[in-house]
């Protein structure tokens, strides 16, 4: 099927996506590419181009959408939903593989007496992170949930690290959304039937670590 570019183009711009038609491709695969909120090399969005369907999606707000190519040829809001579906288990595939890669990332990190300039320069401990061979901070982000029948499941869904100069970076490709780091994790995993404290929400370690101090 021939698609018209500029028209996924114009489209996908108006959805956020810094993209122009000589990049795009038609071939039912997910892509990532760059959004106009983007910085430095960061590729946040994606995008398929399915049979008369595009879907995309933004990875900073979790927006997504899906919009028909031939107009002519209109599907049916059944078909739309069903190709959103597909594309939504493609994308929880995907978060799910470079959760696994992010995990054993934090497990490879072997344990030691190291410490982070980061964490001497914000005065604060480590709370169930990891020093890596250079010294920077590497916090775990995790899942966490609790089923009807009271068990918890926590998984790390991807990593924070924190360098001496104070910069972070995040696993690319990596879920966000409801996911968390946890200070005073042990206790609140494994005995939370004894955990009668105040839950603080912070927005970075140093905060919530200061905070927890």
């Amino acid at each position: 099927m021939s698609v018209d570019l500029k028209m996924i183009t114009d489209n996908l711009q108006q959805a956020g996506f810094d993209i122009q038609s000589q990049q795009i491709k038609a071939d039912n695969k997910w892509h990532t590419c760059k959004l106009f909120s983007d910085n430095g090399s960061k590729k946040m969005g994606g995008y398929i181009i399915g049979e008369n369907v595009c879907s995309w999606i933004n990875n900073n707000n979790y927006e997504k959408g899906s919009f028909c190519l031939n107009r002519e040829n209109i599907v049916s809001r059944f078909e739309i939903e069903k190709t959103r579906k597909i594309h939504e288990k493609e994308q929880r595939d995907k978060y799910f593989t470079h959760a696994r890669l992010a995990s054993k990332k934090f497990m490879d990190i072997p344990n030691g007496d190291r410490t982070s300039p980061y964490l001497i320069k914000k005065e604060v401990k480590n709370f169930g992170c990891k020093i890596d061979l250079r010294n920077n901070l590497v916090i775990p982000i995790r899942s966490l949930s609790i089923s009807t029948d009271g068990v918890i499941k926590s998984y790390i869904r991807s990593l924070q690290t924190v360098f001496s100069t104070g910069a972070k970076f995040l696993e690319e490709y990596c879920e966000l959304k409801g996911n968390m780091h946890l200070i005073g994790f042990n206790k609140i995993y494994y005995e939370p039937q004894k955990y009668s404290g105040i839950i603080l929400i912070a927005e970075g370690y140093a905060t919530a670590a200061t905070l927890h101090m």
